[in-house]
């Protein structure tokens, strides 16, 4: 580091302004470098649907909670007036949806 600084010394026109770009530029690069690679990547998915009953009707505030098969990862929500959810940041695979109302399972 110190031998490309000195380098850059020698440079009469903006020489700091080099200096300073060619440092930051460096430290992004080995930020970069030593991030882990499950930072850099990360593929993830969402499940959105909509609760109703036999008659369309909506179920509002029914619990709906999304499991991952692979990794029993849960998470919880609940529906919206007009029966909506929407759950993400889910690690993709084969999820389980279960549906509760009251206690009572509706859906699984």
């Amino acid at each position: 580091m110190e031998a490309i600084l000195r380098l850059c010394s020698g440079v009469r026109n903006n020489g700091a302004a080099v200096r300073h770009g060619l440092v930051a530029g460096l430290a992004i690069c080995l930020a970069v470098l030593l991030c882990p690679h499950e930072v850099r990547a990360q593929a993830v998915s969402r499940i959105n649907g909509t609760v109703a009953d036999q008659t369309g009707a909506a179920i509002a505030e029914a619990k709906v909670t999304v499991t991952n098969v692979d990794t029993n990862v849960s998470q919880t929500t609940v529906t919206t007036s007009a029966g909506t959810y929407l759950v993400i940041d889910l690690n993709p695979g084969i999820c389980i949806v279960k549906v509760e109302k009251n206690w009572v399972q509706i859906l699984h």
